[in-house]
């Protein structure tokens, strides 16, 4: 993530994608002081400190752009992505310089991506891309993420078709589980009718013999 800060010589490149601005005026040096002790924190991994560095910065330029794009991108290391979403979107509104509107865009579709909100993070790398077309890193992001949409879709209609035939096993399994309970039951009820049958014929068959002998008695 690159940041801005102020030197008191030109615009020129520096480490980490730095880059530094004439000032010349008192105001000018104080800012630059605080400008690039932040940048100093910055690429020292010291986030929180250069935080503070940069605020310390807006309060003497509270609408300065450069200064509201390297807060951002401090919020972004400091995965506050939501945080770094607004100042990006106030610097690419208030910048009045396309490639510092063209970095806050790409930077917001960063942080889009990072929250998982793909389907707005391509919209900002095409807002990018329409500043900036020969913007390779843009490119690259735009056509990972969709990439990264069609995968991710992939993968939730396999889980669907997996739920579903889980469904449907367990369904089955439910099935024969009745199945097996009635047929159980069936048989228990036959065998238990059976059981009836065996015991009362002989009682009935001696009745009978009974009634007969008695008819051929008369």
């Amino acid at each position: 993530m690159k940041i801005i800060t102020y030197h008191q010589w030109a615009w020129v490149p520096a480490l980490f994608g730095i880059m530094i601005l004439f000032l010349a005026t008192a105001r000018g040096e104080s800012i630059y002081s605080t400008m690039k002790k932040g940048a100093a924190h910055y690429e020292q991994g010291s986030y929180d400190e250069a935080l503070k560095s940069f605020v310390d910065a807006q309060i003497e330029t509270p609408e300065d752009p450069q200064v509201k794009y390297n807060i951002a991108s401090t919020h972004y290391q400091m995965k506050n992505y939501e945080e770094a979403v607004k100042s990006y979107q106030d610097v690419a509104a208030t910048a009045g310089d396309v490639r510092l509107e063209e970095q806050s865009l790409y930077n917001i579709g960063n942080c889009l991506y990072r929250q998982g909100k793909l389907e707005e993070a391509l919209e900002y790398y095409k807002k990018a891309l329409d500043l900036d077309p020969d913007d390779q890193d843009a490119k690259y992001n735009l056509e990972f993420v969709r990439e990264e949409i069609k995968k991710r879709l992939n993968q939730a209609q396999q889980r669907e078709q997996e739920q579903q035939k889980k469904d449907q096993h367990e369904s089955q399994d439910e099935q024969q589980q009745q199945q097996e309970g009635e047929q159980k039951k069936g048989n228990e009820q036959q065998q238990q009718a059976e059981q009836e049958r065996a015991a009362t014929p002989k009682r009935a068959r001696l009745e009978v013999l009974d009634d007969l002998l008695a008819d051929n008695r008369a």
